[in-house]
This record gives C-alpha cells, sequence and structure tokens, in this order.
C-alpha cells in the first residue's frame, strides 16, 4: 500500500461513486488476487507490457491461456 498517494486518487473515488450511485444497487466484493489469477494477469499485462489491444481482438497469449486452463482443472 502506499498510503502517499491515496489522495490522488480522491477524485477518481469521488468520479466512481457518482457513476455508482446512478446505477442503483451495486456491491463491492474483496477477493483475493490468487481467486482472480486470470484478472489479475490481464490487468498487470496491461500496465507492464503495455498491451493495450484487447485480447478477443488479437487473441490471447500462450501464457494466458495455460492460466485459463488452470482455473479450469481447479474446479
Amino acid at each position: 500500500m502506499r498510503p502517499r498517494v491515496w489522495p490522488t486518487f480522491r477524485g477518481f473515488s469521488a468520479e466512481i461513486l457518482g457513476v455508482l450511485q446512478r446505477l442503483g444497487e451495486w456491491e463491492l466484493q474483496s477477493i483475493s488476487r490468487e481467486a482472480n489469477k486470470c484478472a489479475f494477469l490481464i490487468a498487470r499485462s496491461v500496465t507492464k507490457e503495455q498491451r493495450l489491444q484487447s485480447y478477443v481482438a488479437h487473441g490471447e497469449p500462450e501464457w494466458l491461456r495455460r492460466s485459463f486452463d488452470e482455473e479450469r482443472a481447479r474446479r
């Protein structure tokens, strides 16, 4: 956690809350990184590898396909 940068997010949080209030009912859940591993890996690839194009449009990389396969096998 980096509490020093939290004030930077104040404007974003106000905007997000405004949108959520217009939605009516909504819920926020905390899910562990391991339980949501594929979403974490996708987000990391966007931020670290600058993969800004859709995986749907360009196909998923092999590491992501393996992650989906592993997740399916665990269920």
